[in-house]
């Protein structure tokens, strides 16, 4: 009993020190265009992202984004891609409402 708690624990450290150290993210990128479906990444080299973004979401936070910020996002995160999921709306949701425009996305400005 002892050594399957043992053998537990260090798997979820292994796993837990990948994801830190290695750089891993799950980024949940829209369709953007014609040209790439929505799907759920795991990626790795991506410091710029949370560990659950968008790249909606990380174009937000950017003071000064291009136009096309989203789709030159969604394109680079394909070169790393580790594991390629199906598009999880929840997860979306979820990023999205960690960037700094939701705060005001839903306020009424009184005039």
């Amino acid at each position: 009993m002892k050594f399957i708690f043992i053998v537990c624990l260090g798997i979820c450290f292994s796993v837990t020190a990948m994801i830190i150290l290695g750089g891993l993210r799950v980024v949940v990128v829209p369709a953007v265009s014609f040209s790439t479906a929505p799907a759920t990444l795991v990626v790795f080299n991506a410091p710029e992202y949370h560990y659950i973004d968008s790249p909606v979401a990380a174009c937000a936070r950017k003071p000064f984004a291009a136009e096309d910020c989203e789709k030159v996002a969604a394109y680079d995160l394909l070169r790393n891609t580790v594991i390629h999921l199906p598009f999880s709306p929840w997860l979306h949701d979820f990023a999205l409402s960690r960037s700094p425009n939701s705060v005001l996305k839903d306020a009424v400005l009184r005039g």
